[in-house]
């Protein structure tokens, strides 16, 4: 199961989407030197391209050319020969073999998908995920797709990703009572100074761009920017007024001048951060925001994201965060609510006695609090980092799209 897995990722990450195409005309895109007619079957139209004649030989060794020309309508990401031809040396003719005919059955129908999707229902669909969205194949793998770019779509298995282009698919529809298709070939995604004018090409929909950010995440987004800055520059000085530790924070670096001051603007802080996180939680939790954006978090997907992070091979993908994203963007929602919490309990130890007494006492709840700081300090430095890396990022935290 686990090698069948890994040879569909491999071939996914040059394969490109074959998408349902149209009933009523015999339009037709050329792939492969051949042209691909809307009224053929799967197995009809994949025989005449040059470019899957790999893919055409494994089908029929798997026995699957009835279920392709059968009732459909499907949905085929269809590797190319150079997509086989990225496999580790004698894969294919071992995989030929009648032996191992379960097994490639398996890493072919992770290529099908039961449906009829076009680009712009895949568009469609990442739109309304908030920048993915989920299919399941015959063999019950999941795909996930992004957008890359303004036009490439992403598809991506727990092991691999692989742009496409749809301006590359052919699309091929059989009769109602048959199978549809969409084979397409891997296109690079285009640097930003290929386009004219360095701006993307819009979508086939006239849309130019993707929403990404909704207008509610952004302006919880700065609020809570500001709010944090406040927060840790007026604790600074509040802690400079009595050290937990055997250190102070510079004098440039804390808010309020004294005591009385810190006090005043970290209160008034505190207040418009626990408000708007309120409201980022309720509005993220009611609409999926959340449950989309931060969900799944896997720790083998943590592990390998972070690992090809260290080696700097982590691609980026304005549209979905990876999974060392999503852990720490976690953390630092529980850090902000534990520091809202412990702050409490220091502000009124007496009234939130019960609080106080959870988090062990004042002296350990002030200590609380100030790990909890200092994790959020820790995320901002490397949140900040990121986006002097990577400044693409900032953008759509301002106008919402990519």
């Amino acid at each position: 199961m686990k090698r069948a897995a890994l040879f569909a990722a491999i071939l996914l990450a040059s394969a490109a989407p074959v998408f349902a195409g149209q009933t009523m005309t015999e339009a037709t895109v050329r792939v492969g030197g051949q042209a691909m007619f809307p009224s053929k079957t799967i197995v009809a139209n994949a025989v005449n391209s040059a470019d899957h004649t790999t893919l055409v030989a494994a089908v029929k060794a798997a026995g699957l050319v009835d279920t392709l020309n059968g009732p459909g309508p499907f949905t085929v990401f269809a590797p190319t020969n150079a997509a086989f031809g990225m496999l580790p040396a004698g894969t294919v003719d071992n995989l030929v073999k009648p032996e191992n005919k379960a097994m490639l059955t398996k890493i072919l129908t992770y290529h099908v998908v039961a449906g009829n999707y076009d680009s712009n229902k895949l568009r469609a669909m990442i739109l309304a995920g908030n920048g993915t969205a989920t299919l399941t194949t015959v063999s019950g793998g999941k795909l996930w797709l992004m957008m890359n770019g303004s036009s490439n779509i992403t598809v991506r298995t727990r092991r691999a990703t692989s742009p496409t282009s749809p301006s590359l698919m052919c699309a091929s529809r059989t009769a109602s009572s048959r199978s549809s298709i969409t084979c397409c070939t891997p296109a690079p995604d285009r640097p930003r100074a290929a386009f004219p004018q360095g701006r993307p090409p819009p979508f086939a929909n006239g849309v130019s761009a993707m929403r990404i950010h909704p207008l509610a995440v952004r302006i919880t987004h700065w609020t809570n920017a500001v709010a944090m800055t406040v927060m840790i520059a007026s604790g600074w000085q509040i802690y400079n007024a009595s050290p937990l530790f055997p250190f102070e924070f510079p004098a440039w670096l804390t808010l309020g001048h004294w005591l009385g001051g810190a006090l005043a603007w970290h209160f008034g802080a505190m207040w418009l951060l626990a408000g708007n996180f309120s409201v980022y939680l309720g509005y993220g939790l009611l609409s999926g925001h959340i449950r989309r954006r931060l969900f799944p978090l896997r720790p083998r997907d943590v592990w390998h994201d972070a690992i090809h992070a260290m080696r700097f091979r982590l691609p980026h993908n304005g549209t979905q965060y990876n999974a060392v994203q999503r852990l720490l963007y976690v953390l630092a929602g529980c850090g902000i609510a534990m520091a809202i919490v412990s702050g409490l309990a220091i502000w009124k130890p007496v009234q939130l006695y019960p609080l106080t007494f959870v988090l062990g006492g004042y002296e350990v709840a002030r200590r609380v609090h100030f790990l909890a700081m200092a994790g959020i300090v820790a995320f901002i430095v490397v949140h900040l980092a990121l986006v002097a890396v990577v400044p693409r990022t900032l953008r759509p935290m301002v106008t919402g799209r990519v």
